[in-house]
């Protein structure tokens, strides 16, 4: 999930969007590195855009927290299209990843 953001006079496109990470194993430390990772190989292919007859530079701007005490109600509730809530942990059962939940 995420916003956009078109700058006619920049010829730009920007997508916005915010990592949340928690759980366990989640700490400052690995948020950012996932967040650079993303924000790296998602501009890499340095995209163009055809929109309304112009051409877009397509660019991502990730930002990310690592909130380890974050509650399920703040995740339910949340109504920003520009959060992405990842939980981390070091064994999960069944050896699957789950998003936007506890």
């Amino acid at each position: 999930m995420g916003e956009a953001e078109i700058n006619t006079i920049e010829g730009t496109i920007q997508i916005h969007a915010h990592l949340i990470t928690y759980g366990d194993a989640a700490n400052e430390q690995l948020t950012e590195r996932i967040r650079e990772e993303i924000e790296t190989m998602w501009n890499a292919p340095a995209a163009r855009i055809h929109f309304q007859h112009k051409t877009f530079h397509l660019i991502f701007r990730i930002t990310a927290t690592c909130q380890k005490e974050i509650s399920e109600l703040e995740i339910l509730q949340n109504t920003n299209p520009r959060h992405n809530y990842f939980r981390i942990e070091d064994y999960v059962k069944g050896n699957i990843s789950f998003v936007d939940g506890l």
